[in-house]
């Protein structure tokens, strides 16, 4: 059986790797309480927020310990979320190894995602058909996915070079907005100039951050839930606010 200090440290990296990817602040207490629950304790405990994760326990001698992990950065890959779920369930069904269980982590940590390559074309699509739906035309369709892939290749750079995700929205609503107006006013592939930037915008917009605001909020932890609606509110005024210098200047 683990000690105590191995149990936290295993529920802190299930933790810190949900909460990089994506993960409600409820689900992953749930995971890390989940875990924690595998051991003799006395108290077990533990406190996320979007920035940060905080877990005590008290183990059968009185012993506390606390820890803590500040998350500088996130992303969204629902596929880890997933495997570390289902590894908190296997680790509370099954007896692990502490060794076992934190190379099962580092895994799923450093499991790499779509290639590259794919996600721009992946989101070019996604731009072409969401032009459709507000309303645009086949030209309107065929321009947006020649935005998608441009803006999400020139995101997968500056994802790349661990920039701050408020400046990459704001180059990137930048970049949506020039190749709009390049499409439409150079190469006369587009007509509708504002159905093709509401189109290709929608790979930019914080859909998770949302959705994960509003479930926080109804599970109880409003401080998550309006950190997160803050966070997509900044989101949504830095992707208009690229958008709107790329218009002022080159329209």
């Amino acid at each position: 059986m683990m000690t105590s200090k191995e149990l936290i440290e295993v529920a802190l990296l299930a933790g810190e790797i949900m909460l990089k990817n994506g993960a409600e602040t409820y689900r992953v207490e749930d995971t890390m309480v989940r875990i924690c629950s595998k051991g003799n304790l006395k108290f077990n405990e533990s406190f996320v927020i979007p920035t940060g994760i905080v877990a005590t326990i008290v183990d059968e001698n009185d012993n506390l310990l606390t820890i803590s992990k500040r998350i500088k950065r996130r992303t969204i890959d629902l596929n880890k979320i997933s495997l570390v779920n289902q590894f908190s369930r296997d680790f509370e069904k099954y007896n692990f190894t502490y060794e076992k269980a934190i190379k099962t982590l580092n895994d799923i940590q450093n499991k790499k995602g779509y290639s590259s390559r794919l996600t721009p074309f992946a989101a070019a699509l996604v731009c072409c058909f969401s032009s459709i739906l507000f309303g645009g035309n086949i030209l309107d369709a065929i321009s947006a996915f020649f935005v998608g892939l441009f803006t999400q290749t020139i995101l997968n750079i500056l994802n790349s070079k661990n920039l701050s995700y408020f400046i990459s929205y704001i180059i990137g609503g930048f970049a949506t907005a020039t190749m709009a107006l390049i499409t439409v006013s150079y190469l006369h592939i587009g007509i509708n100039l504002d159905k093709i930037i509401i189109g290709s915008v929608m790979i930019m917009t914080p859909g998770v951050a949302i959705t994960n605001a509003i479930r926080d909020t109804i599970a109880g932890d409003l401080l998550s839930g309006v950190a997160r609606a803050v966070e997509a509110f900044l989101i949504a005024i830095f992707i208009a606010t690229g958008a709107g210098i790329a218009l002022s200047i080159l329209k």
